[in-house]
């Protein structure tokens, strides 16, 4: 769900966040992300009688895309600090 849709159905954040049962922050950081968190959406659904639909599939997609870009970015990362002292320390025993 995203949080334009919300929003506009709603009639503005504070009301979102009352539906919502969260605070207007939380509606906040929602509108930088773009998408309603799942548990939230679900809520969301229900008070809206369906008119905003909860799509768990959506949020795998979601899910699945931040995992792989994870895993982009961790390409060449040190996975902890012990390995970095095998590869630099050779002046350790």
């Amino acid at each position: 769900m995203f949080t334009e849709d919300a929003v506009r159905f709603f009639g503005s954040k504070t009301k979102l966040a009352l539906a919502a049962g969260v605070s207007q922050a939380a509606v906040s950081r929602w509108t930088k992300e773009g998408v309603v968190p799942m548990g939230s959406a679900a809520i969301l659904s229900g008070a809206s009688n369906g008119v905003l639909k909860f799509d768990s599939d959506f949020y795998k997609s979601i899910k699945l895309a931040r995992l792989a870009q994870r895993k982009r970015n961790r390409k060449g990362v040190l996975i902890n600090e012990n390995q970095h002292g095998r590869e630099q320390g050779a002046d350790r025993p």
